[in-house]
């Protein structure tokens, strides 16, 4: 052997000698838009520091179909190793996490853990309707097919997990090529990716999502999301009922925001957006129409609250859906809160203490709770524990304690009461 075979041989036994690093992360949670910025990171991470692969250890009941398209695109085109690792026992690799899984370089699965339903479902969890349906498990087995076509995998099986929601073990998904090997130790997990990585020994090199993706993640879940939306609707309500609390209208506000900026991150229905939109129309007129609605308007208001909640997701692009412990009790709360409001006006509307008629409130004291200036009255003014339209000679400012000196209808005129004599 001469001295250049000498050297060669040293240039490409060295890997194998010195053993290599390999880049770790683990996805326990839905898959959405935060998954697929995290494990671009990650593939960018492993492959800048010249590491062997990327190993990802999973556990999700599914995801966004979107979100999965872009994770599965990222791996199909991915010349450096990704190893999926579906662990620990008692995981699975649902719906989205099965196409991810098949889209690895290398599939792995610990025992007592399982791959597969990714049938399309609706916002309740329930079969979608039947054009739909059509559409959208056409799209998603020529999408799984595609996977194991490129991997070597399945394809059958594939095609079987999206029409027939068909699952497997971790030793059945290995007996029918869906995966690679089933691993039970980390001792075996290392010669498993030792022996396909041509390398001697691993070493972990663990990496932990920025706050930028633990943020995402967060609002990604749609209970969270709905929460935010319902929250919203409520600290609304409340600073249209008591105006000039200024806290709840600025919760309420915010939460309507941080609401409205999941709609980026998962795939709210558009019919959701309307429903709790309308909701807040109806609570608006149950306060402010001077016909009382006797509680009618805002009973249908609750009902398009719920109804958002209902259809809040949309099913052509994910599996999951609002858990009803969270949502449900959140809906209730929110219910008799408001429930409670509308009765306090009612029985107040019921027993005035005023005359009826055209001066059935001079005389009496109230204040100013908000400053309107519209071409019909220039303030809301408190009297009697009710909202009262109404306007006045002189400038008044919010908090202002005022008397009634004239009632046209709904309409008050009201005077500064050390200015009155």
């Amino acid at each position: 052997m001469t001295w250049r075979a000498l050297v060669l041989g040293l240039v490409l036994w060295a890997p194998l000698a010195l053993g290599a690093t390999v880049t770790r992360i683990r996805i326990h949670d839905a898959i959405h838009v935060g998954t697929f910025e995290y494990l671009k990171r990650a593939v960018a991470t492993s492959e800048k520091n010249g590491d062997a692969g990327l190993l990802v250890e999973l556990d999700t009941p599914g995801g966004y179909l979107e979100a999965t398209r872009e994770i599965v695109q990222l791996m199909l085109s991915s010349k450096h190793p990704i190893a999926i690792w579906v662990t620990p026992s008692g995981a699975r690799a649902a719906s989205a996490g099965a196409m991810i899984t098949m889209a690895a370089h290398l599939a792995l699965m610990s025992p007592s853990t399982s791959i597969g339903a990714a049938t399309p479902v609706d916002a309740g969890g329930g079969d979608v309707g039947e054009s739909m349906k059509n559409k959208v498990i056409n799209d998603t087995v020529s999408f799984v097919e595609g996977i194991a076509a490129k991997r070597g995998r399945n394809a059958s099986w594939a095609k079987a997990s999206v029409t027939e929601a068909a699952s497997l073990s971790a030793s059945e998904a290995k007996a029918k090529n869906v995966i690679d090997h089933v691993v039970d130790t980390e001792a075996q997990l290392k010669e498993i990716l030792a022996r396909e990585w041509k390398t001697s020994e691993i070493q972990w090199s663990p990496l932990e999502p920025r706050m930028r993706e633990q943020f995402i993640s967060f609002f990604a879940n749609p209970n969270i999301a709905y929460a935010l939306l319902g929250l919203g609707a409520l600290g609304i309500y409340v600073e249209m009922t008591h105006p000039g609390l200024i806290f709840p209208g600025a919760i309420g506000a915010i939460s309507l925001a941080l609401g409205a900026m999941t709609t980026k991150i998962i795939p709210i229905n558009t019919a959701a957006i309307a429903l709790l939109v309308l909701a807040l129309l109806l609570f608006a007129i149950e306060i402010f129409v001077p016909a009382p609605t006797f509680g009618v308007a805002g009973t249908a208001g609750l009902v398009s609250l719920f109804f958002s909640g209902v259809l809040l997701l949309d099913p052509s692009q994910t599996n999951l859906k609002l858990d009803p412990l969270i949502w449900l009790p959140l809906f209730a709360v929110v219910a008799s809160f408001m429930g409670w409001l509308m009765t306090i006006s009612i029985r107040a509307l019921r027993a005035k203490p005023y005359r009826q008629g055209v001066d059935g409130l001079l005389g009496k004291v109230g204040s100013v709770s908000r400053v309107v200036e519209n071409e019909l009255y220039q303030y809301k003014v408190l009297v009697a524990g009710e909202l009262w339209n109404a306007n006045a000679d002189t400038p008044l400012a919010v908090h202002d304690t005022v008397v009634v000196v004239q009632q046209s209808g709904f309409l008050l005129t009201v005077k500064k009461e050390s200015s009155h004599v």
